[in-house]
């Protein structure tokens, strides 16, 4: 999943410049909106999205749409996705030895592949841009469910029974 979600962050950032130019020479760019808004689709299938489009002035009495593209936390804030031809993009959380830590943990790494330590507006820091909590619905949490969920054997309980839960119950 995280690796469709990092081609779709990507292919919304390729079609939104691709949409900008065609905009600015006079074109409408129908194929490339019904793409973009496919790929919308999707994404909205893995995380909470919500997408924020703006007018921009070219002149002329002309304008062009850009798209932001932005994570709704558990929250409510937001963490900025796409911003016009620029992504940000997610992986999972691995140990000095590059393992997969455990429980499992998704970063979010910034337009530059730095992890991202806050919120839009700030309102919610993360260490070393561990996003797990902030990712609420979605299939990105069902997979975090299944991957993690103790159940009972969480400290504190949770009704959420996952793998090791039953990898619990089996020992």
């Amino acid at each position: 999943s995280i690796t469709r979600v990092n081609e779709l962050l990507r292919g919304l950032a390729t079609v939104n410049n691709e949409i900008k130019n065609a905009n600015v020479s006079g074109n409408q760019a129908l194929e490339l909106l019904d793409e973009r808004n496919m790929m919308l689709d999707e994404l909205s299938g893995y995380l909470n999205i919500e997408i924020v489009s703006n007018k921009v002035d070219i002149g002329g009495g002309r304008s062009v749409e850009e798209i932001s593209v932005n994570l709704i936390g558990a929250g409510g804030d937001k963490f900025n996705l796409v911003e016009n031809n620029k992504y940000r993009t997610f992986d999972l959380a691995k140990d000095n030895n590059g393992d997969v830590t455990q429980p499992i943990s998704i970063i979010l790494y910034d337009y530059d592949g730095y992890p991202v330590n806050a919120s839009d507006r700030a309102l919610i820091g993360l260490t070393d841009g561990n996003i797990t909590d902030q990712i609420t619905t979605g299939a990105f949490s069902g997979h975090l469910k299944i991957l993690n969920g103790k159940g009972e054997f969480d400290n504190p309980p949770t009704q959420i029974r996952g793998i090791q839960y039953y990898e619990s119950m089996l020992d």
